[in-house]
């Protein structure tokens, strides 16, 4: 039986919104995002740009464990095609059948990363991380992202804004595309940094797993103490 002695907890604001209109309203609701371990996670240097001969590209950087319609693989596939000669889309997480749908000539392909530590090289090397969700309630990404300094640009999907703002990303409707691709297009062009990757690691270090388990603690803590 829920009552109000109960307490859900959510990742994000999003969906505390979404929980509030559901039966479950009259219960305690707070949020305590997902936490990331910015000891990995940290700008890092690499060889991954000379190693794929990106030493004049503006890199683009999209991350998925399994893509589908849900995580923007259409909107992805387009955008590569849409590219100009100085952009590249670096795909991490597609499969060999959906490799097909994207520009050969404009993308890097990569099925999966063979370690943390690649992975975090890919962030660190990328001048934007995209994120075309349309369906998401605080998608962990992003936040590694931010991390190792990568500012992000996402679709207004769920959660996935709550990490962004001026100085960290670019927040454009759902499905708007043609925006997104207009926005890649004028980042690459501009020579001034458009973001701040200082702002975007200061940004991650709120959603740490030590400030998460803190929260979690401080939670455990109120609701025994009013069960007394």
């Amino acid at each position: 039986i829920w009552n109000n002695s109960n307490s859900i907890v959510t990742p994000s604001l999003w969906l505390k919104s979404q929980v509030e209109k559901s039966f479950l309203q009259n219960n305690r609701i707070a949020v305590i995002p997902n936490g990331i371990d910015t000891s990995i996670f940290h700008p890092a240097e690499s060889d991954f740009i000379a190693k794929h001969h990106l030493e004049k590209q503006f890199v683009l950087l999209a991350v998925a464990s399994v893509w589908d319609e849900t995580k923007g693989l259409k909107d992805l596939q387009q955008l590569s095609k849409q590219l100009f000669r100085n952009e590249k889309l670096i795909a991490v997480g597609v499969s060999k059948s959906q490799m097909s749908g994207f520009d050969p000539v404009n993308t890097i392909c990569i099925e999966r990363t063979e370690n943390i530590q690649e992975l975090v090289a890919m962030y660190s090397a990328s001048n934007v991380f995209v994120n075309f969700t349309y369906e998401d309630t605080f998608p962990t990404v992003n936040l590694e992202a931010l991390a190792c300094g990568c500012p992000i640009l996402t679709y207004d999907t769920g959660g996935s804004t709550e990490t962004v703002n001026q100085q960290t990303g670019l927040i454009i409707g759902k499905g708007r595309l043609s925006e997104a691709i207009h926005i890649v297009h004028e980042l690459s062009s501009n020579p001034i940094e458009a973001f701040s990757r200082e702002a975007c690691v200061h940004s991650a270090e709120q959603f740490t797993i030590q400030n998460m388990q803190n929260q979690y603690e401080e939670l455990y803590k109120s609701v025994l103490g009013e069960d007394r």
